[in-house]
């Protein structure tokens, strides 16, 4: 054998060498970077409906997600922009894009704010079922996944795998604590008609928040008996998390039928339990079309017991207006 031939033996021995410890390196940096990632504890803290276009062709959603991290790495990392799914029901109903992210070292626990983020959806049926069952449900599960690009310790490892499922305190309808009316006004009583203006105090305490639904068009009822159509008052509103007063407008046409519901009404008001029911069966409860058959579940029961003192009187519906309509 030559020397040249011994010398290229030898070179092309150390390249593998070092080729093959580079990609030792490499394999297990990824595999330890990917057993680091599954390690990070993420739980979603809540999710806010911002803004949705009305129009039927709408496929984008303004979002706010509050997401709590909680981990312990020996080296801080970045990692890059990316897009992460939203599966419900076992399918892809929405995508999101989330920014850049920067993880220090050592135990670290705290929350990251995703303000107005766009959500495209995917699956419209199944976005409406999600949304449904948060307004409905006491708890939605959903699952969030992305393929991640992370760079640690002078190293890029892209396809790190990140899912999470998480359990979503939903609305439940509102059922705990039920919704509470703080006054009931006649504001106008005129021969045709009669209007009152309702004061309900609503507290969501889920971790979900649908905000900007324009103005609600709900129908109520006294016990079984249909009343009309509760309009409310402030289309920025929605029903957001927390308590919020709702104030809906609800006109009452004077007939015979509905002067024997107004007198069944009154007595259950002077008796300090009188029961109403504001559903979202009306087929124009919102005026954002992907959201319709979602506000359709919304049952709310809503108890006053305010009795006479918590009641205000508008034009031509003094005392002697209330007592000829059954009060």
């Amino acid at each position: 054998m030559s020397k040249r031939r011994r010398i290229m033996i030898i070179v092309v021995t150390v390249l593998l060498l070092v080729a093959s410890i580079l990609l030792a390196i490499f394999v297990g940096g990824k595999l330890y970077a990917q057993s680091l990632a599954n390690k990070v504890d993420i739980s979603l803290n809540y999710m806010d409906l911002n803004h949705i276009d009305p129009g039927g062709d709408t496929r984008t959603v303004n979002v706010t997600f509050s997401v709590r991290m909680k981990h312990d790495t020996p080296v801080s990392a970045r990692m890059d922009a990316a897009t992460v799914g939203i599966d419900y029901g076992g399918q892809r109903v929405c995508s999101v894009e989330i920014l850049a992210q920067k993880f220090k070292d050592g135990p670290q626990e705290y929350d990251i704010i995703i303000q107005e983020s766009i959500v495209e959806i995917a699956d419209l049926a199944g976005f409406s079922q999600m949304a449904k069952a948060l307004l409905s449900a006491r708890e939605v599960s959903m699952t969030a996944s992305a393929d991640v690009t992370v760079h640690a310790a002078s190293m890029t490892y892209s396809g790190i795998k990140v899912r999470r499922t998480f359990a979503l305190q939903g609305m439940n309808k509102f059922s705990t604590p039920a919704p509470v009316i703080t006054q009931i006004t006649l504001a106008d009583c005129t021969i045709a008609s009669t209007t009152m203006v309702v004061n309900t105090t609503i507290d969501n305490i889920s971790q979900f928040g649908m905000n900007s639904l324009g103005r609600l068009n709900l129908t109520i009822y006294y016990n079984k008996d249909f009343l009309g159509y509760a309009i409310s008052t402030n289309p920025d509103q929605g029903l957001p998390r927390g308590s919020s007063t709702q104030q809906f407008t609800v006109t009452l046409p004077n007939s015979v039928s509905m002067t024997l519901q107004l007198l069944s009404m009154g007595v259950g008001i002077v008796a300090k339990h009188a029961q109403f029911y504001i559903k979202g069966e009306n087929a124009d409860a919102t005026q954002i079309y992907i959201l319709r058959d979602a506000i359709k579940a919304l049952d709310m029961s809503v108890l006053y017991t305010g009795g006479l003192s918590t009641m205000g009187f508008g034009g031509g519906c003094g005392p002697s207006k209330i007592v000829g309509i059954g009060l």
